[in-house]
């Protein structure tokens, strides 16, 4: 921020900086993260003297502030949402910018991004071709699917310290699953 006042404040050439902020708000708490969203906010959107502006991060809680950001006589449309996304087959690394999922577009909850793995993994066509083009994504189903219960199961039964306790009642008769049985059920 101190790098750029200068060129914020440049009242010759306004408009013309083109702004690229790398994951400001790595291994900070959640109250530096707002104080790191309301500096960009007050420094740099309000006052809407930029090009183009790009922040990259990792961190969901930052992107849900992101998304709030004022951007002044830009209609929402205007803004553009992309993903970085790394792909391995063998020894080959590869890494792609893609249209961000409308899922993490529209909701930045773990809770939503959960669910959509999983909803992939049933919607595939072929589970053989899905788990060697994405065996990654296919690797992790099964804490995908624990995570999304434990989420699931905590917002229904709120007053219980393990949520899995409270598995049988998703199911009629309370049935209880046996250990392993999301994994299998979608391999068979």
């Amino acid at each position: 921020m101190a790098k750029i006042k200068d060129k914020l404040e440049d009242e010759i050439n306004p408009n013309r900086l083109i702004i690229y902020i790398d994951d400001p708000i790595s291994s900070l708490d959640s109250n530096h993260i707002f104080f790191i969203f309301s500096l960009i906010e007050h420094k740099i959107t309000k006052q809407k003297k930029y090009k183009q502006l790009f922040i990259s991060t990792h961190n969901l809680d930052f992107l849900k502030y992101i998304k709030r950001l004022t951007l002044p006589g830009k209609p929402k449309n205007t803004l553009r949402h992309f993903l970085i996304e790394m792909n391995q087959k063998e020894n080959d690394k590869k890494s792609n910018i893609k249209i961000m999922p409308q899922h993490l577009k529209d909701y930045v909850t773990e809770f939503n991004f959960l669910f959509n793995e999983i909803y992939k993994l049933y919607k595939a066509e072929n589970l053989e071709t899905f788990s060697k083009d994405d065996y990654n994504q296919f690797y992790n189903i099964p804490n995908n699917i624990r995570k999304f219960l434990e989420y699931y199961l905590f917002y229904k039964y709120p007053n219980s310290d393990s949520p899995l306790n409270n598995l049988h009642k998703l199911f009629e008769n309370g049935y209880r699953p046996t250990k392993g049985f999301f994994f299998q059920q979608y391999l068979n």
